[in-house]
Parts: C-alpha cells; structure tokens; sequence
C-alpha cells in the first residue's frame, strides 16, 4: 500500500488469545487517505504475523442514517471471521454495533 511512514496512525485494536486485529490509517506516497484491517497472530514459536487484512482508500461516500463500513475476512472459517471499519453515526450518537452471521456452512 506504499504508506508514507510518518502518517501511520493506529486508530484501535482487539486482542483475544494470541490473536490481534489493528485498524491502521496512513497517507499513500500520492497523499491519498487509506485504511486497513489486519488480523495477525501469534506462531507456537512466539512471532507475530499477519493473516489477513483489508482495506481501501477514503471514508466512502456520505450518507444520511448510521452507516458501519467494515472489511474483514476469514469468510470460510467462522471461528476466524474478523472485521474493522469506521462506522459514521451522522450524529444519532450511536454507540455499539453488532454483526449477525447465519451459518456459513453449505448443505448439499
């Protein structure tokens, strides 16, 4: 994502047992806005690296009511399922956010 050093901002984390979600923001070389979600976690040999991310450029279009914008993944396996964003409350002071998953499994 070429990130200029200097503007690597890390907005928030999560950690859990060995694992660890950051949501990072930063300016490209371009002085563009970017975002990024990275799960990363810790090995049997205690090194940390990183499995997974997303992200993009900018806060997205505007809207008028409450809206989350979240990336993530580990879509196969649920256990793994993570996700970081912002989430514009457009002043209705919203304070919590929940994200309802059906069953990931498939039937034949």
């Amino acid at each position: 994502m070429d990130a200029r050093p200097e503007t690597i901002r890390f907005v928030k984390d999560f950690s859990i047992s060995h694992r660890q979600l950051h949501f990072v923001t930063f300016e490209d070389q371009q002085g563009k806005l970017m975002n990024f979600s990275c799960r990363v976690v810790e090995g049997s040999d205690g090194t940390w690296s990183m499995h997974g991310g997303s992200g993009g450029g900018g806060r997205g279009p505007q809207r008028s009511h409450p809206w989350a914008n979240l990336g993530g993944g580990g879509w196969g396996q649920c256990a793994q399922f993570f996700a970081g964003g912002y989430v514009e409350d457009n002043g209705q002071d919203v304070a919590l956010i929940f994200h309802v998953l059906k069953s990931l499994r498939q039937t034949t």
